[in-house]
């Protein structure tokens, strides 16, 4: 008799992840490849736009397995201080896969997939990628919509002047 324990349930949801992950659109890579670009192999950069909170720009990890090559972990934060307390308004993080070369500076051959959004304020955080040294699942309508967020976000930095700082 078969153990009714061992049966699979649906899919797995590890099966193909990365061809469900939705990189950001040409404008909104232009708007953050300038931006990485820019920190020349820091691991941190600062902004200060007049009259926004600082833009903080880390590197937070490296060598993340995906089918499009190695990606490294980037976060975007504007913070505030509340009751002595560093509080995130709004914080987005990013996996990017930069296969450009010194031949190719095409903005095709980079990848960035949002993964993380959080306001501190709201008491609100939401992850769409789990990692551990590669993708191991990703929550593909909560990815979307961490793209469709980023892609506003990134073109309103721009027009707050941050790019002019750079």
């Amino acid at each position: 008799m078969a153990n009714p324990y061992n049966k699979k349930r649906g899919r797995s949801r590890t099966r193909n992840v990365n061809k469900a992950m939705e990189s950001l659109n040409q404008n909104a890579k232009e708007i953050f490849c300038k931006i990485i670009d820019a920190m020349n192999g820091k691991q941190n950069l600062k902004l200060h736009a007049k009259n926004c909170f600082p833009l903080i720009i880390e590197q937070i990890g490296y060598n993340i397995d995906t089918e499009f090559g190695k990606g490294c972990l980037y976060s975007f934060c504007q913070y505030f201080v509340q009751n002595g307390d560093l509080m995130q308004d709004p914080e987005m993080c990013f996996l990017v896969v930069d296969n450009r070369t010194d031949k190719s500076a095409a903005i095709d051959d980079v990848y960035v997939f949002p993964y993380m959004y959080q306001l501190a304020r709201l008491c609100f955080y939401e992850c769409s990628i789990d990692m551990c040294d590669k993708i191991v699942e990703v929550k593909t309508a909560m990815q979307i919509k961490h793209k469709l967020l980023a892609q506003v976000w990134l073109d309103e930095l721009k027009s707050l002047g941050f790019l002019k700082l750079l």
